[in-house]
């Protein structure tokens, strides 16, 4: 009802568990298979994702079908994990496009080298704050945005009610500390590469 309402505002996604309490564990249930099939068949989804997803864990065979599925429906996965499963995803289907949740909370120099090496990997700045302070980005995380200007993208992750009540302040943090980066940088962070992403995935012409 909410996308037919605002279809140029919102990108359908669809994560692979039904409730905040299978966050661990829903990678262990078979059921998510015909779940996600079940959706995925009807088309209009972006992304499956966020989902959590750690380690050997990524190895498992419902993750394995999870990988199938992106590529049998083209979309992309959205991980919230640390560098080691998006090294399996890539492993599995070497032509994945991946959003990195969070950039995996790492700091620079561990993501560096993790979108150096995978040229489908984006990362988006949710729940992150070491990138931009006093108005301005910090220095280490403005020349990883600038080596790597199409692969980054801000977030809220309003994943809980009581964050709406912070929307507005994040975004008046977010459009302060953009305004110190060059103008078509701050461009592709702030809308640009989501924009780019999603109409890939939703095969959407401009």
């Amino acid at each position: 009802m909410h996308y037919a309402a605002a279809s140029n505002l919102i990108v359908p996604v669809l994560r692979p568990y039904r409730k905040r309490g299978k966050l661990g564990i829903w990678f262990r249930d078979p059921t998510v298979i015909e779940l996600l099939e079940s959706r995925l068949k009807n088309g209009g989804y972006a992304e499956i994702g966020e989902f959590h997803i750690f380690a050997e864990d990524a190895d498992r065979e419902v993750f394995h079908k999870v990988v199938q599925f992106a590529k049998k429906y083209k979309v992309f996965l959205h991980a919230h994990s640390d560098a080691d499963p998006v090294d399996r995803i890539f492993k599995q289907w070497p032509g994945a496009t991946v959003l990195w949740a969070h950039s995996g909370f790492a700091e620079p120099d561990p993501i560096f080298p993790m979108l150096a090496k995978h040229k489908c990997l984006w990362s988006d700045l949710a729940f992150r704050s070491s990138h931009g302070a006093g108005g301005k980005a910090d220095a280490e995380w403005a020349q990883l945005f600038a080596e790597f200007s199409d692969r980054f993208m801000i977030g809220t992750d309003t994943y809980t009610p009581e964050r709406w009540y912070f929307v507005e302040d994040h975004a008046s943090w977010i459009r302060a500390w953009l305004k110190s980066l060059p103008r078509d940088l701050a461009e592709r962070i702030d809308w640009k590469n989501a924009t780019t992403l999603a109409n890939w995935a939703l095969q959407i012409k401009d």
